[in-house]
């Protein structure tokens, strides 16, 4: 399966494909190194796959500091702790950036 079927298999619908395929969603890559080591290439080589398809649509991928490896040479930041209000106004001020208001 690739990434959008699995997508579709968890949200219950194709929709996301529509979405995806138009860059008009966000997809959030959470904990890179939390991914099993007998299954990461696989990860990896599936994630490359999604870039590479869609290289407009927007995505953001996290991992811990620890043992990290960038596989996808894209730019890196480090995220300082933040106060609730600070990430409410992040979130918000980002969809209005890609979403219009």
């Amino acid at each position: 399966n690739d990434i959008i079927t699995n997508i579709e298999e968890i949200v219950g619908g194709y929709w996301i494909t529509y979405f995806i395929k138009r860059n008009k969603v966000l997809i959030l890559f959470d904990g890179l190194n939390e991914i099993s080591s007998n299954v990461k290439d696989t990860a990896i080589l599936n994630i490359k796959d999604f870039i590479n398809k869609h290289p407009l649509c927007p995505m953001i991928f996290t991992s811990r500091e620890y043992n990290f490896i960038n596989y996808f040479n894209f730019p890196l930041f480090k995220l300082l702790n933040l106060s609730s209000e600070s990430i409410s106004k992040f979130i918000i001020n980002k969809g209005e950036i890609y979403y219009g208001k």
